[in-house]
């Protein structure tokens, strides 16, 4: 009876052995495969950026006004006199410039927005301001909530409605013209087509074609930035570890934020 009991207690404890030998050899396995398949995509992405490396423009005389192989394709966009001369090194600027000029620019589109109000309750008697104060500071009955403020809210939807259209209209027109908005203007950064970047240095990328932006593009940009806004998807997100510090309407845009004046030209 005593050997048989011996052999059932240790019966257990030999299937956990057994087991936990299994397990500690498959996480070995899986860790040598996760190793094996770093090394070859650190290898591969290493050959793709030479390869990217090579194919970009190389800055000397040509005899007879021709191109070498090199300079005639850059990632499907042909390489021209006039889109070399647009090939600028830029330096990027920190989140920290980036968020006080965004913060400029609804300052002043919010004391737009003020004023706006301001007149239309003026001249047109709206009580825009009445249910704000309510919603905000004392208890509303939410029994007769839309029967009493129907029309206020329908006035608020409205000047929200017309407030982002404005600010939309407001960064197109500033961005297709100018390049920058004010706010950007004040903390000298400026928007730029991006259509190649490419890491120089310590926050410095080469930008191909470094123009200024279409009016679609400024367009995209705007809006894809305001409708997200609109709708609180975080979009701006993005800057915090996509490459060169780009937002999702940047991307789509082909865009990039930069500081106004290049660090030189290519």
């Amino acid at each position: 009876m005593t050997t048989e009991n011996t052999n059932e207690k240790s019966q257990p404890s030999q299937i956990y052995d057994e087991y936990m030998s299994e397990l500690r050899k498959w996480r070995h396995d899986c860790e040598m495969y996760k190793w094996m398949w770093s090394q070859h995509w650190m290898m591969h992405s290493a050959a793709m950026h030479q390869a990217f490396i090579n194919t970009l423009p190389v800055n000397r005389a040509v005899p007879n006004s021709q191109t070498t192989p090199a300079q005639s394709n850059v990632g499907g966009i042909p390489v021209t006199p006039q889109n070399q001369a647009h090939n600028h090194v830029y330096r990027l600027p920190s989140m920290g410039r980036r968020a006080m000029a965004e913060f400029t620019d609804f300052t002043i589109l919010f004391t737009f927005k003020m004023m706006l109000v301001w007149f239309l309750m003026t001249a047109f008697g709206l009580s825009y301001g009445n249910l704000t104060f309510q919603i905000l500071f004392e208890e509303v009955n939410m029994d007769d909530f839309d029967s009493v403020h129907q029309d206020d809210l329908e006035t608020m939807l409205i000047l929200a409605l017309v407030y982002r259209i404005l600010a939309c209209v407001y960064e197109w027109i500033f961005l297709w013209y100018q390049g920058a908005t004010p706010g950007k203007q004040l903390f000298d950064l400026k928007v730029i087509t991006c259509r190649i970047g490419l890491s120089t240095g310590m926050d410095t990328v080469s930008i191909i074609p470094a123009t200024p932006l279409t009016p679609s593009s400024a367009w995209t940009r705007a809006m894809v930035k305001n409708l997200s806004i609109a709708f609180m998807i975080p979009s701006f997100i993005t800057a915090f570890f996509y490459t060169h510090r780009r937002t999702s309407y940047d991307v789509l845009s082909r865009c990039i934020v930069v500081r106004a004046t290049p660090v030189r030209r290519e």
